[in-house]
């Protein structure tokens, strides 16, 4: 496992290259490319908000919420016809996260990443029109309905917690 190959090939998918994005697919030793990397970005993150407990705990919730989102994805691209398995949809999801590294920088490495991450979207996109075999809209639906979910369920959330606190102080005013 060589990290320059490594690091290049994560590069290649973010630039949504369709020869890598079908290559790590396809390759045995991209599970631990794609793990690897996953642990360096969760280490990254935690050096540059100062989080000593999560230079440990951040690559593990990193590498377990890679694999439920992908499960999720996978789930929706099977209901639209996706022939791709999980593992090949996982290994060049999994390098996607290299936009990560630069939240290793203080302060502001983390807005970074979280403007560059939004290009994450069109990379699942793209991964799951090749891996899946599936249409460029399919591949959209795949993507954009599991994240307006969460997006709903947020808001959903949000609205619930804002009127318990309203409810809250108004009951103790009316006493």
């Amino acid at each position: 496992m060589n990290l320059k190959k490594i690091v290049m090939d994560a590069v290649e998918i973010f630039k949504l290259n369709e020869k890598t994005i079908k290559s790590v697919s396809a390759s045995k030793d991209a599970f631990t490319a794609g793990a690897l990397i996953l642990v360096i970005a969760g280490i990254a993150s935690a050096i540059g908000s100062f989080n000593l407990t999560g230079i440990i705990a951040n690559p593990i919730m990193l590498f377990i919420g890679s694999f439920i989102w992908v499960g999720i994805l996978y789930l929706f691209a099977w209901l639209f016809g996706g022939k791709g398995s999980y593992m090949e949809y996982w290994k060049p999801l999994s390098h996607s996260a290299i936009v990560s590294w630069i939240s290793v920088i203080p302060f502001i490495g983390a807005v970074i990443a979280g403007i560059l991450g939004l290009w994450n979207i069109v990379v699942a996109v793209k991964v799951t029109q090749i891996v899946h075999k599936l249409s460029l809209g399919k591949s959209i639906a795949v993507v954009l309905i599991p994240i307006l979910i969460l997006i709903a369920i947020a808001i959903l959330l949000v609205l619930v917690v804002g009127a318990a606190i309203f409810a809250a102080l108004a009951g103790g005013m009316m006493q």
